[in-house]
């Protein structure tokens, strides 16, 4: 009886697998390669390397998308913990999070991430004979800035995975029978009441009035405290609306709804604080950051809601990009730097090298996968993927719909 229960439950899993967060994890590393690529064109704000033509105009979408490009990221990560761990057991998930992230991660630190300091080095006027005088100035296992060790973008990784090993105890308890009348209650609560859904947003909120002052972002994990408690919410917030059908069909019934609240929020951000920025006083701060957790939380509903009504479907380029998605996201930045470097002294406009960075980044993205990456089974474990052969088509279709099981989202 065991042994059919756990049959009807595979199947039951497989039958009703979220295409739509495969394409939104698809898409929203793909904005993350447009947003690295418009740091590097920006005016205000620091990054690696600098053109030597910025643009002011760049600031303003990316100040939009910023608002809630991370938190969509570890709140899909924190819905591939629910959807993982319904084909696995704790010990499992997390020896697989373990291989699929820490590798990656040190295999990042040593071979990807050098090039991007090498070039922002030479940018800086420090001169070497050869790459490989540099190269091993990583050994020296001094960390960034002042040495050559850093995890740079790749720092989502320790996080998502500090994060899955740590609420484990928790994800195994929400996922167990006995948890079962507690999301019914809570599910009841919140369709009986919506609009404590957005309410949902007052928590990052508070996190940033209380601890941002005091803990600005580094990205180092160690002195981030302010990034944990607002990274680490989503994350918990995408595991449990996940658990959920009921709930989440209840997020896109009310899609047009958060798209509306999203566009008015947005538009009073851009216009009262964005295009003209004056530092406000204590409580305007306050408010300016209830204002930015309010509309994020309201873009990342309206992005899951209309995702779920219109992306829950499969084809060639969603199984071909869930595999592709990670090797692109580990190789994407220190491609954006060597190429804005080679750049610096062309002379042609600001556009015209943001588009080429663009288009060069995914373009040598897609080679190295493509063509060494994807084809050298050896390296499959630094990037975080597991290809398996095409089989017939009945059990090809199974296997792709495990595909965002298999990624480490």
């Amino acid at each position: 009886m065991l042994l059919l229960s756990k049959k009807k439950m595979e199947q039951t899993f497989i039958s009703t697998r979220r295409y739509d967060l495969d394409w939104l994890r698809v898409l929203a590393f793909g904005l993350l390669i447009f947003y690295h690529c418009g740091m590097a064109f920006v005016a205000e704000w620091g990054f690696h390397i600098k053109n030597s033509q910025t643009s002011e105009a760049f600031q303003y979408w990316m100040l939009f998308m910023n608002r809630w490009r991370m938190p969509l990221l570890f709140l899909i990560s924190g819905a591939g913990v629910w959807l993982a761990l319904g084909r696995r057991t704790g010990g499992q998930f997390a020896a697989e999070r373990f291989k699929r992230l820490f590798i990656p991660l040190v295999f990042g630190m040593l071979v990807v991430v050098p090039p991007q300091i090498y070039f922002e080095r030479l940018t800086q006027g420090v001169q070497f004979d050869d790459y490989l005088q540099f190269y091993k100035t990583v050994f020296e296992f001094q960390s960034y800035p002042e040495g050559s060790l850093s995890w740079h973008h790749l720092w989502y990784l320790p996080y998502v995975l500090v994060y899955s090993l740590v609420g484990l105890p928790f994800f195994l308890y929400w996922r167990s029978v006995r948890a079962e009348p507690v999301r019914e209650n809570l599910q009841a609560i919140f369709i009986k009441y919506p609009v404590l859904l957005f309410i949902i947003c007052i928590l990052p909120a508070i996190s940033e009035v209380l601890l941002r002052p005091h803990f600005p972002s580094t990205n180092g994990f160690t002195d981030d405290w302010a990034n944990h408690s607002t990274y680490g919410l989503y994350f918990l917030i995408g595991f449990i609306i996940i658990s959920s059908e009921t709930f989440t069909k209840f997020i896109s019934k009310y899609r047009k709804s958060w798209l509306s609240i999203a566009v008015i929020l947005v538009t009073i951000l851009c216009t009262f604080y964005w295009i003209r920025w004056v530092e406000p006083d204590y409580w305007g701060m306050v408010f300016y950051k209830i204002l930015n957790a309010a509309n994020a939380w309201a873009w990342l509903l309206t992005i899951f809601g209309f995702g779920y009504r219109y992306l829950n479907f499969s084809n060639n380029f969603l199984q071909y990009g869930t595999q592709a998605v990670f090797p692109f996201y580990i190789l994407h930045q220190t491609i954006t730097i060597a190429l804005v470097y080679y750049m610096l002294d062309w002379d042609v406009g600001v556009i015209t090298r943001f588009l080429m960075a663009v288009i060069g980044t995914f373009g040598l993205s897609f080679l190295l996968y493509e063509f060494i990456i994807r084809r050298i089974v050896f390296l499959h474990p630094f990037f975080g993927i597991k290809i398996k052969k095409h089989r017939q088509a009945p059990r090809a279709s199974i296997s792709y719909a495990r595909s965002a099981t298999e990624q480490p989202v």
